[in-house]
């Protein structure tokens, strides 16, 4: 499992009522050929779309969570002042796997991306994994996966995620003109968090950012 080396014996909390499915796969060392396929996760918080999850705590409580990705204002992985990406793409040509290189070509972040149905041509993602490791390139550090689920329009509306602090599940819901808000559940006891405002995403791309800088891969 993913978390194993990072975690010892520690294990990981789990949310009320909520199960998570499949296990990480191994860290990665150099771009992964990507030949299989997976299961579109299931519908993740039963909620109205019309309503939206009670607001119990600021937005930078997912801050805590994670610091490898956000999901607001977009989901968006997140690149510190000096890193550059280097791109895997597949035979179908989608970015497949990209590993993101520090001032000293040390790599301080691997990232594989999973489409969800390699046969048909789809450009929808899947899952996203990001390993991050020490400055120096050498330690892993910190991880997270994210598993997609999307609607009926194709749009991306479930998010199951994972990493070293436990395991959390975000459903989008209509906001404010073109935009969504997101209820998310972090753990470790469930807290609901709701971020205003996002962008809709297609699931089609990925973006890098940092400070005011973004990028699509």
């Amino acid at each position: 499992m993913r978390f194993a080396s990072l975690l010892g014996t520690a294990t990981t909390g789990a949310l009320a009522g909520l199960a998570l499915a499949g296990t990480l796969v191994s860290a990665l060392s150099a771009p992964p050929t990507r030949t299989g396929t997976f299961n579109a996760p299931p519908a993740l918080v039963e909620q109205s779309e019309n309503s939206a999850p009670a607001l119990t705590a600021p937005s930078t409580a997912f801050e805590a969570y994670s610091s490898l990705f956000t999901l607001s204002p977009r989901f968006e992985i997140v690149r510190q002042a000096g890193m550059h990406p280097i791109y895997h793409r597949d035979d179908k040509n989608r970015i497949d796997y990209f590993k993101l290189i520090g001032a000293r070509q040390e790599t301080v972040r691997e990232v594989t991306i999973s489409y969800i149905d390699e046969a048909e041509d789809d450009e929808r993602i899947d899952s996203i994994e990001i390993d991050a490791f020490s400055n120096d390139g050498g330690d892993l550090v910190d991880s997270a996966y994210i598993k997609l689920g999307y609607d009926t329009n194709g749009m991306v509306k479930y998010y199951e995620m994972e990493t070293p602090r436990g395991d959390a599940t975000a459903e989008t819901f209509p906001g404010t003109g073109n935009s969504n808000n997101i209820g998310v559940i972090l753990p470790p006891a469930g807290q609901e968090v709701t971020l205003r405002n996002t962008q809709p995403w297609d699931g089609k791309a990925v973006s890098l950012s940092h400070v005011s800088q973004s990028t699509r891969a």
